[in-house]
């Protein structure tokens, strides 16, 4: 027995469990699965890995998490031993442990086999004393191989003997154990079979001759697939993924789509009343994306793209499905067949040769009189019967033994083999056995022991028949009985009234219960059948349309109703009410203008609150940026900053602000500012006006400088201040002249007296200000008062 794979899961190096694989494991986040990874990057069923006959298969179960083999992501794959899966951050790997080889079983000589031992689950026939059977086959030993003789065959529990061959025992397979077939086992094939028979070079052994030397050699590459290639294998080679030569196509009726047959070249094809779709369908029950196929590797999967009426794969609505060979689609009305085709198949269907089937022998029939009520009448084949084997020994050579007959199936398989392994039972089982063959003994014959009350048979009606025991039936009408013909005429006038008032069904009773027993080849009754069918189909379709156009006019009306609450909805802006509403009209008529032009509607209105909504947010966000504003300009007020106050106030509206409480307190602190501006600007404009009355127009002018410079803006002060300083500038140029003129007279007390005068008097930054200032410059060590 060869050693099961182990599957060996491991994260970041640490091994977390081993995990031998009997026949399919599923990995995955979700609780049910054998193998549970908790991690995010795991789908919740992820991959699922089996066990075949082909080796080890995985195959990846979520759309969106990838598994990856040796590095490369894939769908599906047959591992070998060593290959490394990754499925989100773990690792497993496949070693498949070495089994040590069996020793060469040694076949036993040739046996001699009973029907028992050959088939133990044969079925049984337990004969009736009634039923007349053939006469039974010889039971004696037969010997095979006798020039010139056809072997014949007998009953199976006899024993056989190979002529020539008197010197091997016989043996009784119930006692002897039955070999496996080294070869097949050694091959791992699907099926090895076992062997009953001696290998060639054993004791006794005959050579098996079945004619295939004339066919000339087969060697082992002519009996594999052109598809495979009988190379040598490499054991440490990566893992290949298989691809398939199936081809698959859709096969559609004409007229109902835009193609007939599509072969299903492209990974999706999408399925629709649209015009972008691969196949555009001409049904309106179909939406304009209805469904999707998908290849999913070496299948196609179809999936509903969430349509209104659905996706049917016979007849049954699906969501996602795999689909099989020859799967019926529908979509609304339209019927798609889904076939798959293999390339390797057909290319090697030419080839086969015909297989002659040869008939059975049948004996003659046997009488069925007599028989008892249990057993029908035997035709046919009679039950245990096997045709004798024909075939003759060519060249004195050892005959063949027939082969057995097939195994019973079922309660008569379980009595044979209990029947004849009786003697070999423990004592328990024999009494078992016992008390179930006395229980179906009497329940077999209750009706011969009087337990149940017999059937009254049904009186027999007295028919004629021809010499094949077939009923007579009259020829025409004229050779028929006085009353049968007035049967026939009553039948006829009452099909013909019930076809003018077009009760076909009556008339077609009529027909075929009165006339057709007597004479079914009346033209007459023929003619009126066909009329009443002809009607009956015309009144069926009629009354089909007619319920059609009722039912269509039922869903008009619905719908006209639905369309009228949905109106109101939408006119009272109840958008969620009106969007229920949608589904159901839509259900029944998928391409309802109304609905299209409300969803526009509500599109367009949900458009418009989302931009009020965001036009909200930007308006809080300018008022707050606003209220930080007035803050920092009444921290400047309070500092005496009326101007820089002012420019801050006057921001806030500038900002676009629409709070109306901090509008009407900006303005109200601008004219506060500016009041406290005014109360500090007015004295000294006042006591300008004084100087300058009094001719002190060099103070006049100081004043009115102050003034500027408390309030700029204000003109009262600038006039002033233009007033006086030609004035001054004038003054300070007859002073600076006279200074000038004492100074060459080396006047120097009086010419320094008359700079610092144009110095006081002079308005700052004027022509002789400036000439003042430098003229003083030389003055700087000078000490009038030391001077007389």
């Amino acid at each position: 027995m060869n050693a099961l794979p182990m599957l060996t899961f491991t994260r970041e190096g640490e091994t977390l469990k081993s995990q031998p694989l009997e026949k399919e494991i599923s990995i995955g986040r979700g609780e049910g699965n054998v193998i549970r990874l908790e991690d995010r990057a795991v789908s919740r069923s992820h991959a699922i890995v089996r066990k075949t006959e082909e080796g080890v298969h995985i195959e990846k179960q979520s759309d969106f998490a990838p598994i990856r083999l040796n590095g490369i992501e894939c769908t599906r794959a047959l591992l070998k031993e060593g290959d490394v899966v990754e499925i989100g951050p773990y690792r497993m790997r496949l070693d498949v442990p070495k089994a040590a080889p069996a020793p060469a079983p040694v076949a036993p000589p040739t046996p001699v086999i009973s029907e028992t031992a050959r088939n133990p689950d044969a079925t049984v026939a337990i004969p009736d004393e009634n039923v007349q059977t053939p006469e039974p086959m010889p039971t004696e030993t037969v010997a095979l191989g006798a020039p010139g003789e056809s072997p014949s065959i007998g009953d199976f529990t006899g024993q056989i003997s190979t002529a020539g061959l008197d010197t091997s025992p016989t043996v009784d397979l119930m006692a002897q154990p039955i070999a496996a077939d080294a070869l097949g086992a050694e091959a791992g094939s699907q099926d090895p079979g076992t062997s009953i028979f001696p290998t060639e070079g054993e004791g006794g052994g005959v050579a098996l001759d079945i004619g295939l030397d004339s066919a000339g050699p087969m060697d082992e590459a002519s009996l594999m697939p052109e598809e495979i290639s009988a190379g040598p294998i490499d054991e440490n080679a990566a893992t290949k993924v298989l691809t398939s030569d199936v081809k698959a196509r859709l096969e559609i009726d004409p007229g109902m789509a835009n193609v007939t047959v599509l072969p299903l070249g492209k990974n999706e094809i999408f399925i629709g009343r649209g015009k972008e779709c691969d196949i555009v369908l001409n049904d309106k029950k179909s939406s304009r994306k209805n469904t999707v196929l998908v290849r999913d590797g070496n299948h196609y999967r179809i999936k509903d793209l969430d349509s209104s009426n659905g996706t049917y794969v016979n007849n049954a609505p699906v969501k996602d499905v795999e689909l099989s060979a020859d799967d019926l689609i529908r979509i609304g009305d339209v019927e798609i067949r889904f076939v798959a085709d293999s390339a390797a198949y057909e290319r090697r269907k030419a080839g086969f040769e015909p297989v002659e089937s040869i008939p059975a022998p049948v004996p003659a029939e046997l009488p069925s009189e007599g028989l008892s009520p249990f057993v029908p009448p035997i035709s046919g084949t009679p039950i245990g019967y096997a045709p004798p084997f024909t075939n003759a020994p060519i060249g004195g050579e050892a005959a063949i033994p027939a082969p057995a007959a097939p195994a019973k199936k079922g309660i008569f398989g379980i009595i044979d083999k209990y029947i004849r392994n009786f003697g070999t039972l423990k004592p328990v089982q024999k009494i078992l056995v016992v008390l179930c063959a006395i229980l179906f003994l009497s329940w077999y014959f209750e009706d011969e022991l009087g337990l149940t009350e017999p059937e009254k048979p049904a009186p027999k009606v007295a028919q004629k028949t021809n010499a094949d025991g077939k009923p007579v039936v009259a020829a025409d009408f004229d050779s028929l009985k006085p009353e049968q013909q007035a049967q026939i005429q009553d039948a006829l006038r009452k099909s013909r009234d019930y076809l003018a008032n077009q009760d076909f069904d009556k008339a077609i009773y009529e027909i075929q219960q009165r006339v057709y027993p007597i004479l079914p080849t009346y033209a007459q009754a023929q003619e009126i059948e066909r009329y009443a069918k002809e009607g009956k189909r015309r009144k069926d379709a009629i009354e089909e349309e007619a319920r059609r156009k009722e039912e269509a006019e039922k869903l008009k009306a619905h719908i006209a109703d639905l369309e009228k609450t949905t109106r109101e909805f939408m006119a009272k802006k109840q958008y969620d009410q009106a969007k229920e509403s949608f589904s159901e009209i839509l259900s029944i008529d998928p391409d309802n203008v109304n609905v299209a032009d409300w969803k526009k509607e509500i599109d367009a209105w949900v458009e418009e609150q989302d931009r009020i909504a965001k036009e909200k947010e930007v308006q809080e966000e300018i008022n707050k940026r606003s209220w930080d504003t007035y803050n920092e300009a009444f921290e400047l007020h309070k500092a005496g900053k009326y101007r820089e106050a002012i420019e801050l106030y006057k921001k806030v509206s500038d900002l676009g602000a629409n709070d109306s409480v901090l509008i009407k307190k900006a303005t109200t602190m601008i004219r506060t500012c500016q009041d406290s501006i005014s109360e500090l600007r007015e004295p000294h404009l006042k006591r300008a006006k004084e100087f300058e009355a009094n001719g002190d127009l060099a103070s006049a002018f100081k004043e009115f400088e102050k003034a500027t410079e408390i309030d700029p803006p204000h003109p009262a002060g600038w006039a002033g201040m233009d007033r006086i300083r030609d004035i001054l500038t004038e003054r300070a140029k007859i002073l600076y002249t006279e200074a000038v003129i004492a100074e060459s007279y080396s006047d120097f007390k009086t010419a320094y007296a008359k700079f610092t005068e144009i110095e006081k008097m002079a308005p700052e930054g004027s022509l002789y200000y400036q000439r003042a200032q430098r003229k003083l410059q030389s003055y700087l060590n000078f000490h009038p008062e030391e001077n007389p």
